[in-house]
């Protein structure tokens, strides 16, 4: 299990350095809203500068390898990001948090029970 974790973060480590050093991110930074990725010992964290949004506004949705923020205005959507990542979702605890303007999405090192292929993820408020 040991081996698998250490394969999983070396596989994150060269995912950060090409989304970090694509100019398409720089694009997309632009164009949707920017993001960061960060690790700590027990998450992965990506956390979104979403300006002049509301909770309510908001809905993340996790995919088998993929998170997906989504920006709803007037009941339409009006700005999404996929992130794509370098290991499945799918045994993974997901909690996300905003304060605005920001969204903290905090994906858990360890395994945990759920075994869907996407389901939405509930946002909390954070103080």
């Amino acid at each position: 299990m040991e081996n698998g974790k250490k394969t999983e973060q070396n596989e994150l480590h060269k995912w950060l350095d090409l989304l970090c050093g694509e100019s398409f991110t720089c694009e997309l930074d632009e164009k949707t809203f920017r993001i960061d990725v960060f690790e700590t010992d027990a998450h992965y964290i990506i956390e979104a500068e979403l300006p002049s949004c509301l909770k309510e506004q908001l809905t993340v949705m996790c995919e088998t390898n993929a998170i997906i923020i989504q920006i709803h205005k007037e009941k339409a959507l009006c700005k999404q990001r996929t992130i794509p990542l370098p290991f499945p979702l799918q045994h993974k605890q997901i909690c996300a948090y905003f304060s605005a303007p920001t969204l903290e999405i905090h994906i858990s090192k360890d395994e945990s029970a759920n075994d869907t292929n996407r389901y939405a993820i509930m946002i909390n408020e954070r103080n």
